[in-house]
C-alpha cells in the first residue's frame, strides 16, 4: 500500500529524476517574463524551488542572487540599490520579494497618477523669417526688374516673328 501511495504522489524513481531534471533546467534558465509582475515571478520561482525539494536544495544567498539576476534591465537601479544596501548573505527570499513588491507598487501608482493628469496640448507653429538688410532687398528688386525686362523683350520678339511669318 505504501509503495502505491509513493508512486501516485511522488512518482517512480525515473519520474522523480525527470521532474528534478526539468526543475533544475527551469531554475538555471529562470528569467522574468515580459509583462510579468513581481508577484507572478515570485510565485513561479517559489514553485520551482519547492519542486526542487525532491532533489537538490540551493542556499538562500544563491536563490536571492538568482532572483535579482532574473529581473529585466528596467529593474537595474533597484537591483543595484539592494545589492549595495543589504547583506545578500542574510537577506531572505521573502524580504527580497517584499522589497521588490513595494517598489513595483510605487512605480505602478506613479504611472497611474501620470496617466490621470490631463495633458494640455498646445499648438506650436514654426516661424521662419528672413532677416534682410536694405542692400539685399534692393538687389532682389533690381534682379526682378531685370527678369521682367527680359521677359517683355522676349515676348515682343516672338510676336514680331509670328507676324512676319504670317505675312
Amino acid at each position: 500500500m505504501w509503495y502505491k501511495l509513493e508512486i501516485t504522489h511522488k512518482g517512480a524513481r525515473r519520474v522523480k529524476e525527470s521532474k528534478i531534471s526539468i526543475l533544475t533546467l527551469d531554475y538555471e534558465l529562470f528569467k522574468t517574463k515580459p509583462e510579468e509582475g513581481i508577484k507572478e515571478m515570485s510565485d513561479r520561482f517559489t514553485h520551482i524551488i519547492n519542486g526542487k525539494a525532491l532533489g537538490k536544495a540551493y542556499p538562500n544567498k544563491e536563490m536571492v542572487k538568482k532572483m535579482l539576476n532574473s529581473l529585466s534591465t528596467s529593474w537595474e537601479r533597484k537591483v543595484m540599490a539592494i545589492e549595495e544596501s543589504k547583506d545578500l548573505n542574510s537577506l531572505s527570499l521573502n524580504e527580497l520579494t517584499g522589497s521588490l513588491l513595494t517598489y513595483e507598487m510605487k512605480i505602478n501608482y506613479n504611472a497611474k497618477e501620470i496617466k490621470e493628469v490631463p495633458k494640455k496640448v498646445g499648438v506650436a507653429l514654426k516661424s521662419t523669417t528672413c532677416e534682410r538688410n536694405e542692400d539685399s532687398s534692393n538687389d532682389d528688386d533690381e534682379e526682378m526688374a531685370m527678369i521682367t525686362k527680359r521677359f517683355v523683350r522676349y515676348m515682343r520678339s516672338n510676336k514680331g516673328r509670328q507676324f512676319q511669318k504670317k505675312e
